[in-house]
């Protein structure tokens, strides 16, 4: 018996999901050798900040507006192939935004911002990215 159209879905949507967390993995682990510097502009390093705050802020705003009515949609026709890929959409774009809060502590690292301002990047997105974890509770035979 092949397996669900939901379920195949959510077993990709985990794959992503995991290859997103081993990237920032890797991106905190190759950071850590490096030394920082003050090689930067305050104003770029604002900037930078400020931009992954409001990334940060899109991806809470997206996933509060539009997450809910799309899983609940799916709850209701586990069935119903709109209603799923319309989830998968939203759930790639909220772990596609919760990944970019990865990168910008990534860059921020690159251009020599202290270790505390890049490494809550980096926890932020590992965090986010476990929470949102893509998971549905559907009857068992789907």
């Amino acid at each position: 018996m092949a397996p669900s159209p939901l379920r195949t879905q959510i077993s990709q949507l985990r794959v992503i999901q995991m290859m997103l967390l081993v990237t920032i993995i890797l991106f905190c682990v190759f950071v850590k050798g490096l030394q920082p510097t003050n090689a930067i502009t305050r104003h770029v390093n604002t900037a930078l900040i400020l931009v992954g705050v409001l990334d940060g802020a899109a991806a809470l705003g997206l996933r509060g507006k539009y997450f809910g009515p799309a899983e609940s949609a799916v709850r209701e026709n586990p069935a119903d192939m709109k209603a799923i890929l319309r989830w998968r959409k939203l759930t790639i774009a909220c772990l596609i935004l919760a990944y970019s809060l990865g990168v910008y502590g990534f860059a921020l690292a690159m251009v020599g911002a202290q270790r505390i301002e890049f490494l809550a990047f980096f926890a932020v997105s590992i965090l986010l990215l476990l929470f949102w974890t893509p998971r549905l509770d559907v009857p068992a035979g789907l």
